[in-house]
């Protein structure tokens, strides 16, 4: 998650018509301090309609993260078994029990079984994973199935 660290701002003379006491009414026109570039406040804004405006200064290049399709499969096993190998190219690994039993899931490589996991996930529950890129085992309680999506 991102963190922001925002400059005090003080006005001369308290001379601010953005600034109001507490259930005054709304000013004619306001300023949002949004931070700072490290030399000069940079503002934020709205539109009529509450939106925020974005003013992107400079060019701004974006790019696709993944390099390959969403690998999807599908994982039935009432034995501790690998739900997925280790991979350090892998961004994130998302699993989702869609059956109707419990699903252990150790993050790990071993014996995933209901007395040692690192989640246990209801029918129905989703998990989302950016950061582990070991290899994952399992276990159903009983007989379900788990969709389980890598992408690299």
């Amino acid at each position: 998650m991102a963190q922001f660290t925002w400059p005090p701002v003080s006005f001369a003379g308290n001379a601010n018509p953005s600034v109001g006491v507490n259930q005054a009414a709304t000013p004619t026109s306001a300023t949002l301090v949004g931070g700072s570039d490290g030399t000069n406040l940079r503002e934020m804004s709205v539109d009529s309609s509450g939106r925020l405006n974005a003013n992107i200064i400079g060019t701004t290049t974006v790019s696709n993260a993944l390099a390959t399709t969403p690998a999807v499969t599908t994982f039935t096993s009432i034995t501790s078994a690998t739900l997925i190998a280790s991979n350090t190219s892998r961004k994130m690994l998302t699993i989702q029990n869609v059956g109707a039993g419990i699903l252990y899931v150790l993050l790990g490589s071993g014996t995933a079984s209901s007395t040692n996991f690192s989640l246990q996930m209801n029918s129905g529950d989703f998990y989302e994973n950016d950061y582990y890129n070991g290899q994952v085992n399992a276990i159903l309680a009983s007989s379900g199935t788990a969709y389980v999506t890598s992408l690299t």
